[in-house]
């Protein structure tokens, strides 16, 4: 029987422990197909990752592929960046791996991210490593995002000269992909820089290049963009004409709305306007102003202002500028309030995200350990079942009256002297608390008092052991058994306080080995909120979780347990006092308004029989 129940715990423990150091294995089944549809349909990925139950924390690599897959997705949708917790948790686990393509994943994501936050720097160095690590795969799809995110970077603060290398790279690998929307908008990038350093000639050349590979593609966004981009060149340099051309050519090819289409009216309507066609321009930016884009609504205004001004019609020019006033004001607060309005979705967004994490992270933590404990209590149940009936096997199969009485005296006797040892140690621990609160009357009575009360308890027990001595010595007929048990009990008694004294040496020298708990004993000082919190963690290392369990028991608040981990180190009301930053006085009202909490979960007789020093002190 105890084989058995041996071989089944040893079981259990085992199938925990492979449980919790098994490999992750094969991605789960919408990781890969999210994954699968990230590059062709973005916005389906984003809703799959959002549908399914997030992957446990434990299980690092599916809860950081579904952290890294969820940025990606999220900026493949446009979505703006305001925080980096899931890609921090996904960068930190691909580090650690050796799968080039996650890490240069990771990194792209991480620049994109700090990017978006204005930390401009860590995002070149993130996009510096990610197109390290992107050349030791095949990946010619991520390579371009790679190149082109670092190229814009350096664009967009008109550093050109390093721009043109990433944007070249990055036009090789669109080409290796095959993946004609990279080639067009990789064309497109190069042309771009050209077109800063006010090379047009070059810039032309590139665009028209992005706008024929997007047409013999069929690729109508970035078709309709070329187009725009290359209007804008031809704008820039006097051509309008060609300018118009071109974005007449946008115009057509925008069937499907890649780009707003009053935009594209606004634009020839100004356009009309330069060549001095003043009809046409005004027709178009008629057409313009009845947008439901405020700000191309703005802009058509502004230009009629400027067409009916140079038509000498100030009464029209007067009320067009009138009207873009307005709404340039109204889109200030808009603009204002949209941008609180998103910070705090967002923020709502990723706090509920990283809560659900961390309760399922503390969720499986607390039943790991659970497991464990309740292995390890089964195993030592099995133990003393063991001994227990190897000790009845050698026992006798009757027991004599007289015997029997002795054991119990004797166990009486043994177990009033371990009281008493107790007993003294409290004694000698409030002696030493009485010592340090002279100046604090109302805590030194409750000791003193409480001092008095141990000091009559371990009389009382004398007492009782001189009459148990004497009810031993009636049963005079078993005194050899008697002698066996006596030098039993009084190892084991033996025993008990010297493990109780090597845990309480063992506690002082670990506080003293803990540098924040070492410090506060040795010179109190005022802690901040955040040092606090780590003192507290200190103590529930130290002391089996001392503030879960205690907050099981007794309703406390967060201060308040402050307070008993604070007693839990033995220190005086002064010295919390200065801790905390109140009067000793405060500290005394508040130890005994935790003990009224005391009293009342436990009765009368456990918690006024002693101080609450005593009682934490012990739990």
């Amino acid at each position: 029987m105890i084989d058995r129940f041996y071989l089944w715990a040893f079981f259990v423990l085992f199938m925990l422990v492979s449980c919790d150091r098994k490999d992750a294995g094969a991605l789960l089944p919408d990781l890969v197909k999210a994954e699968t549809l990230m590059y062709t349909h973005p916005d389906s990925a984003l809703l799959i990752l959002e549908r399914m139950q997030t992957p446990s924390p434990s299980n690092r690599y599916q809860n950081s592929t579904w952290c890294l897959l969820m940025t990606q997705a999220r900026d493949k949708n446009n979505e703006k960046h305001t925080s980096d917790s899931l890609i921090n948790i996904a960068y930190d686990y691909f580090a650690e791996q050796e799968n080039s393509q996650r890490k240069a994943l990771a990194a792209n994501y991480q620049g994109r991210i700090n990017e978006d936050m204005g930390n401009i720097e860590k995002a070149t160095h993130y996009f510096l490593e990610a197109s390290f690590e992107v050349e030791k795969t095949d990946d010619h799809q991520l390579a371009f995002l790679v190149y082109s995110n670092l190229g814009m970077i350096y664009l967009y603060r008109s550093l050109n000269e390093y721009a043109i290398p990433p944007f070249q790279k990055a036009y090789e690998h669109a080409s290796l992909s095959e993946n004609a929307e990279y080639i067009s908008s990789s064309l497109s990038y190069i042309a771009r820089v050209y077109a800063k350093q006010a090379k047009w000639d070059e810039s032309i050349e590139y665009y028209e290049k992005a706008i024929e590979v997007a047409k013999k593609a069929n690729k109508g966004r970035e078709l309709t963009c070329g187009y725009c981009e290359l209007s804008g060149i031809y704008t820039r340099i006097g051509n309008y004409q060609f300018a118009l051309e071109q974005i007449q050519k946008a115009l057509l090819v925008n069937r499907k709305e890649y780009l707003a289409t009053d935009q594209l009216l606004l634009c020839i309507g100004d356009l009309y306007r330069f060549i001095n066609k003043n009809d046409s321009a005004n027709y178009y930016l008629q057409k313009a102003i009845l947008s439901d884009n405020i700000y191309t609504v703005r802009s058509a205004y502004h230009a009629l202002y400027l067409l009916n001004k140079e038509q000498q019609k100030y009464e029209e020019a007067i009320e067009y500028n009138d009207k873009y006033w307005i709404y340039s004001d109204s889109i200030k607060k808009s603009a204002l309030s949209k941008e609180v309005v998103e910070l705090q979705e967002q923020y709502n967004k990723e706090k509920l995200l990283n809560e659900k994490n961390q309760l399922q992270m503390e969720k499986d933590s607390t039943v790991r350990n659970g497991l464990l404990l309740l292995i390890l209590l089964i195993s030592i149940l099995g133990v003393i079942i063991y001994i227990y009936q190897r000790k009845l096997i050698r026992k006798e199969h009757t027991i004599q009256k007289n015997e029997e009485q002795i054991r119990l005296c004797l166990l009486k006797i043994h177990k009033n002297e371990s009281l008493i040892n107790t007993n003294e140690n409290r004694m000698q621990e409030l002696a030493l608390q009485i010592a340090k609160n002279q100046d604090v009357q109302e805590q030194l009575e409750e000791q003193q008092n409480a001092l008095l009360d141990i000091q009559r308890q371990n009389n009382d027990l004398h007492e009782e052991n001189a009459q148990l001595q004497l009810n031993i010595g009636h049963y005079s007929e078993s005194l050899l058994e008697k002698a066996k048990e006596l030098d039993a009990l009084k190892v084991l008694s033996d025993e008990k306080t010297c493990s109780l004294e090597r845990e309480k040496f063992l506690c002082n020298q670990l506080i003293r080995k803990t540098p924040v708990l070492d410090s506060l004993k040795r010179a109190p000082k005022y802690l901040e909120s955040g040092e606090l919190y780590a003192v507290q963690e200190a103590i529930n290392e130290l002391f089996d979780s001392f503030t879960v369990r205690l907050s099981k028991q007794i309703p406390l608040s967060d201060d308040d347990l402050l307070l008993c981990c604070l007693l839990k180190l033995r220190l005086t009301n002064s010295e919390i006092g200065t801790i905390l930053n109140i009067t000793a006085d405060s500290v005394s009202k508040r130890k005994q308004r935790i003990k009224a909490r005391i009293i009342h979960e436990f009765g009368q007789d456990l918690g006024s029989k002693r101080t609450l020093d005593l009682f934490i002190w012990e739990f």
